[in-house]
C-alpha cells in the first residue's frame, strides 16, 4: 500500500493493552497517521460512556464508531452524528423469546448515552455508574432508542450461548460476541448494523477510499470491519475467524501490534 487514506481500529485487546489504556507506541502511531492526512477511526463495541480514554486523541479529530456500529460520534465536538436503534416491537419479541428459552438470562440495554441493566447482570462498567437498573421490559418503551442489547448467562460459555441466542432470534437482529467468558455474554444489534457498515458510511462522509484503508481487530464483532477495509489486520491474540479473514497478522495488543504495522507506512 502506497497511500493510507484511513486507519480504523478496535479498542479492547487490539489498540488497548491489558491495562485497558493505549500504549505510548500505539498513541504515537495514530498521531503520525493523522499528521500525514490519514483519517483516524476508533471502532468499538463499547458504549460512548466508556470512551473518556480517547480524549487524548481529540487533536487527531477521530470519528468514533461505538456500540458495534450503532452509534457514530464526533469526538472533537462531542456530538452524536447518528444512531441506529432497534424497532421496539422487534427487540421486545426477541427479549420474550430468549427469556422463555433461557429464564436465567439477564439483559443489559444500551442507548447512545445511557444504559439500563437488570439486577444480577453483574456488569463490569469500567468504573462508570449504571444509569438505570430494573427489569429490561421497563425500558422498552415507545420513546426509547436502544442500539445494543447484551444477553448474559451464568454457567453457559460465550460460544455456546451465542449458538442458542442466534437460533432464537432467527435473523430478526444481528448477533455477535467480543469476549470469551465461562459465563457467556452475547451482543445483539439491529439488522444491518456492524462496524463495517458504519466504517463504510464514515469513509463516504470523509471522502476517502476504503480500498486504501487499514483496519485492526481481534474478535468476531470486528470481522466486518476487516472485510470492508482494503487491508484487514488481525492481532496475534485474535480469534481464529479473524486470522482466517485477515490480510495480515500483527503482534498482540500488549506488544503494540497496531503500531508495528503503522510504522511501516509512517
Amino acid at each position: 500500500m502506497t497511500s493510507l487514506t484511513l486507519v480504523a481500529t478496535d479498542l479492547d485487546h487490539t489498540f488497548l493493552g491489558a491495562d485497558q489504556r493505549p500504549s505510548e507506541l500505539n498513541t504515537r502511531s495514530m498521531f503520525a497517521a493523522a499528521e500525514h492526512g490519514t483519517a483516524v477511526v476508533f471502532a468499538t463495541g463499547r458504549p460512548l460512556r466508556w470512551l473518556d480514554l480517547l480524549e487524548v486523541f481529540t487533536d487527531v479529530n477521530p470519528t468514533v464508531i461505538a456500540s458495534n456500529g450503532a452509534v457514530t460520534y464526533d469526538l472533537r465536538n462531542h456530538r452524536v452524528i447518528s444512531d441506529t436503534p432497534f424497532p421496539i416491537d422487534v427487540i421486545t419479541d426477541v427479549v420474550n423469546d430468549i427469556a422463555s428459552e433461557l429464564p436465567e438470562a439477564k439483559f443489559s440495554l444500551e442507548e447512545a448515552q445511557r444504559c439500563c441493566v437488570e439486577p444480577g447482570f453483574d456488569r463490569v462498567d469500567h468504573g462508570r455508574p449504571v444509569t438505570h437498573q430494573g427489569p429490561i421490559r421497563e425500558f422498552l418503551t415507545p420513546d426509547s432508542r436502544p442500539v445494543k442489547m447484551l444477553v448474559r448467562t451464568f454457567g453457559i460459555p460465550t460460544e455456546e450461548l451465542f449458538e442458542i441466542v442466534d437460533g432464537l432470534v432467527d435473523g430478526r437482529v444481528s448477533t455477535t460476541f467480543s469476549v470469551q467468558l465461562d459465563d457467556g455474554l452475547v451482543e445483539l444489534a439491529p439488522i444491518g448494523v456492524s462496524k463495517g457498515v458504519a466504517l463504510s458510511a464514515t469513509a463516504e462522509q470523509l471522502g476517502v477510499d476504503l480500498a486504501d484503508a487499514a483496519a485492526f481487530g481481534d474478535m468476531p464483532n470486528d470481522l466486518e470491519l476487516l472485510r470492508w477495509a482494503g487491508t484487514g489486520v488481525a492481532m496475534a491474540n485474535a480469534s481464529p475467524v479473524l486470522h482466517a479473514a485477515a490480510d495480515l497478522v500483527t503482534r498482540t495488543n500488549d506488544e503494540h501490534g497496531v503500531a508495528e504495522v503503522l510504522e511501516r507506512w509512517f
